[in-house]
């Protein structure tokens, strides 16, 4: 069972804190901070590889070449193919997270933070794939 989904924190007047998993002493602190650090050291790694996919996309990016004066120096067949299939990986691999956590909340009922950056990043990819399409 997912640890947001357990029974004890849907209960009122019953603090985040206080059920078992979070209490400061018991045999599951260890995995529970064990579990928190994973999901850190994962956020942590996707962010740092979608950083480093984000600065062939902005290099390729036909507004910042524009502003730049380097729109025909970087140009090249397939150019707009390359940042599609790279934004998408950025858009996958550093979102699934989100994309995760938006059915996660939406199963439970309960929308949070995951469902406002899904909607978001989601709304984000196919107004900049019209945005590349025009020009």
């Amino acid at each position: 069972m997912k640890h947001s989904n357990h029974s004890e924190h849907r209960q009122e007047g019953k603090g985040h804190a206080l059920h078992e998993g979070h209490r400061e002493t018991g045999p599951k602190d260890d995995d529970h901070t064990g579990h928190h650090a994973h999901m850190a050291a994962d956020f942590r790694k996707r962010f740092w590889i979608s950083l480093a996919l984000t600065l062939p996309i902005l290099l390729l990016s036909p507004l910042l070449q524009k502003l730049v004066g380097l729109r025909e120096a970087i140009r090249f067949p397939g150019d707009l193919y390359v940042l599609f299939g790279l934004a998408s990986a950025v858009f996958w691999y550093g979102g699934w997270p989100f994309l995760k956590g938006l059915f996660d909340e939406l199963r439970s009922g309960r929308p949070g933070i995951m469902t406002l950056v899904a909607v978001a990043i989601t709304t984000a990819q196919p107004n900049k794939l019209r945005e590349e399409e025009s020009r």
